[in-house]
């Protein structure tokens, strides 16, 4: 079973424009995890301004690790 796409979503700020996007969530399904993949636009950006606001919604462990992790 390879990784499966359930949503993308992009973050934008209102009245921007697509292409200034803050950043771009993916939620992936590997073999036996989900993956909350961001690209942002400002490196650790969303590590100081957005992950503290929505940890307490996840109900398991966050690890943070590169996309390089991910995928390999």
């Amino acid at each position: 079973m390879g990784i499966n796409n359930l949503f993308t979503c992009v973050i934008l700020q209102k009245d921007d424009e697509f292409i200034d996007h803050s950043y771009v969530l993916s939620l992936r399904e590997s073999i036996d995890s989900y993956v909350l993949i961001v690209d942002e636009k400002r490196e650790g950006d969303f590590v100081r301004r957005v992950l503290p606001k929505i940890e307490c919604f996840f109900t398991e462990d966050v690890k943070l690790c590169s996309i390089e992790e991910v995928l390999s």
